[in-house]
């Protein structure tokens, strides 16, 4: 089914601000010519040399790993673990370009299935977001038996505090990605292997991770919880707090 985002005009639009561009989302890179060489923050990647962007045509490839694209969204999409569809939501956000918005049913309806917990084959997750930087805090999230199944990340910028979701997914090929994007509904709780563990507990819900762990020191014999969102749980794919 085709979707009614212009993706040209979206990328036209970045790669005439791609050198700016990469520098927020590659921090740390040098220009040479018409690449932009930075180290790839996906992998562990020592020196500079095998990751490169085009700035003029947005195609970008790391030979070490053979991974490449073509365009600025695809490389968007890489970074963030994303499809190509949310990759130009987000720059079409970034450089305020008006986009469709996804009717709830659609915004639920995903084209990857949502792998928790987390298995040992999983990729490493991004250390960094690719409009928002490196996270100040992150708080993983575990089920009942203490496997991870996601990450709730902090960021700390000019425009003040914002959150997200990290969790793990796998495509139609097979492939495992990590995508800013958060668990569908019903989604679950931070602290639910305390609930697990101490089921005749009282219980304290609290707004936000960062409350709940200080919650947990100040009242050790309480199980002490919260909800991706808090009290504003439900849809999207912010989490606020």
């Amino acid at each position: 089914m085709r979707h009614p985002i212009d993706f040209d005009g979206i990328n036209a639009v970045a790669l005439r601000s791609a050198r700016q561009l990469l520098q927020e989302l590659l921090p740390g890179g040098k220009f040479q010519g018409d690449e932009y060489v930075v180290r790839n923050p996906l992998r562990n990647d020592q020196h500079p040399g095998s990751f490169k962007i085009n700035w003029k045509k947005g195609e970008w490839g790391d030979f070490a790993i053979g991974e490449s694209g073509g365009d600025l969204i695809s490389l968007v999409a890489y970074l963030g673990g994303n499809s190509q569809v949310d990759a130009a939501r987000e720059l079409a956000a970034r450089f305020g370009i008006p986009v469709p918005k996804l009717s709830s049913a659609n915004a639920e309806k995903r084209d990857a299935n949502l792998v928790m917990p987390v298995p040992a084959d999983a990729p490493a997750p991004p250390t960094t977001h690719p409009a928002l930087g490196r996270p100040n805090q992150s708080w993983p999230y575990k089920d009942a038996a203490g496997s991870v199944i996601g990450y709730v990340l902090r960021f700390d910028g000019a425009d003040g505090k914002e959150f997200r979701p990290l969790t793990l997914w796998r495509d139609s090929a097979g492939r495992l990605q990590w995508r800013w994007q958060s668990w569908p509904v019903k989604r679950p709780l931070y602290g639910l292997q305390e609930l697990a563990e101490r089921p005749s507990a009282d219980v304290v819900v609290c707004e936000g991770e960062k409350a709940t762990d200080a919650a947990r020191r100040l009242l050790p014999d309480f199980a002490v919880i919260t909800s991706p969102n808090g009290s504003e749980s439900g849809g999207g794919e912010q989490v606020r707090g």
